[in-house]
């Protein structure tokens, strides 16, 4: 898994800056003196920054745990196919020494052997 550090803190400032913009603008719309603004400004940056970092958190920890989650599925899968690989090996090669024996057993009777391999092709 990767550091998520910059992750956090480059979402942070994504979401820091797409806010703060609504903010300066919203404050920019209301007309009020350049000192109430400013005030303003201050005042509602920081509930923007919390939103963000929260925000920013909930985003991160959200991926982190579907990449677990993926992990842990994508491991079980693996599992599985392994097991089930084994079982079509084994079964393929217990037909083929079933073959075998009747091959053998055929031909210690002397008696003539027709029967196609399991893989149909006949050399």
């Amino acid at each position: 898994m990767p550091p998520l550090r910059p992750w956090y803190f480059g979402i942070f400032l994504i979401l820091y800056i797409i806010g703060g913009g609504f903010v300066i603008a919203g404050e920019i719309r209301a007309q009020e003196d350049i000192i109430t603004t400013i005030s303003n400004i201050f005042a509602r940056l920081g509930a923007a920054g919390m939103t963000s970092g929260i925000t920013a958190f909930a985003l991160v920890e959200t991926w982190r745990t579907g990449m677990v989650l993926a992990h842990g599925i994508k491991q079980w899968m693996d599992k599985r196919h392994k097991k089930e690989l084994e079982a079509a090996r084994e079964e393929v090669n217990k037909q083929w020494r079933d073959w075998n024996a009747r091959r053998l057993d055929a031909e210690s009777r002397g008696e003539p052997f027709a029967e196609p391999p399991p893989n149909g092709k006949v050399n």
